[in-house]
């Protein structure tokens, strides 16, 4: 379990420090588009048509490779509020046994499990900052131990060991309400999908006219690409598309974490 956080945290390491060059490239490029809505671009005062141009093409190659993620999340949430309901139906009926337990399903039983190593560190490491973190290991591993032992069906009747015992069926029910806003992050992230990938189809529009700008001997695939448009009709509804959508996904951005909370199912409260 703790290595394969371990492994989590690098790999989620990663594709944060890939997303946030990504998203640093779009944002700079963004510039050139809000030049272009003053009409500065009509002058050579950053580049003209073909500074706007080379800052679409940087912000298109940048914003593929964050589409591809944004599916990825879309899947991955749904497989995760598929696997929280099983778990949880698994939690309810005694059923939990070692092979279930994994660095997800000990994540999803202690929702506030956050090992040292999850939080910010500094680069600069010093031999006596290693030894403290080796300490800091055992003893995360130790308690990563005795709390599975702790979990898994035995013959101890302890005080402790029942408690734990009771608190599952809260716990699946916790589980069941996760799977719900999982299961609504999914249609969130379809959403981020939907708005990125026309912006990105539509702002494509721009470029193509530009490196193919005479119609009479364009391509029969670029024709296809704006769906028979002119040049200037593919040019300024690709434009107004790309600008529309990322006018309306600041909204859901907002918005999106306030509807998946009124989306929840109503906790039941029990009277004894």
């Amino acid at each position: 379990i703790a290595n394969a956080s371990l492994e989590k945290e690098i790999r989620g390491t990663k594709r944060s420090m890939f997303v946030g060059f990504c998203v640093f490239c779009i944002g700079i490029a963004f510039f050139w588009l809000f030049c272009n809505s003053l009409h500065i671009t009509s002058t050579d005062w950053i580049g003209g048509v073909q500074g706007l141009i080379h800052a679409l093409t940087v912000m298109e190659i940048c914003l593929f490779p964050l589409l591809f993620l944004m599916l990825k999340d879309a899947y991955e949430n749904w497989k995760r509020s598929k696997q929280l309901t099983t778990f949880s139906e698994q939690l309810r009926k005694g059923q939990l046994t070692k092979e279930n337990i994994n660095v997800e399903t000990f994540g999803w039983i202690h929702g506030s499990w956050a090992p040292f190593w999850s939080n910010a560190v500094s680069g600069f490491i010093t031999s006596e900052d290693a030894q403290k973190e080796d300490k800091l290991v055992e003893e995360e591993v130790s308690k990563i131990k005795s709390t599975v032992e702790k979990l898994l069906p035995s013959k101890d009747a302890s005080d402790e060991k029942k408690m734990i015992l009771q608190n599952m069926s809260d716990i699946a029910d916790r589980l069941d309400d996760e799977a719900h806003s999982a299961k609504y992050e999914t249609y969130r992230e379809l959403m981020y999908f939907f708005f990125n990938g026309v912006a990105f189809y539509g702002y494509l529009m721009g470029v193509l006219v530009f490196y193919f700008d005479d119609e009479d001997v364009q391509p029969s695939h670029v024709r296809s690409l704006k769906f028979g448009y002119s040049n200037q009709d593919a040019d300024w509804h690709g434009n107004f598309a790309g600008d529309l959508m990322w006018t309306l996904e600041p909204f859901v951005i907002l918005g999106g974490p306030m509807v998946i909370q009124y989306m929840k199912p109503k906790t039941k409260v029990k009277i004894e």
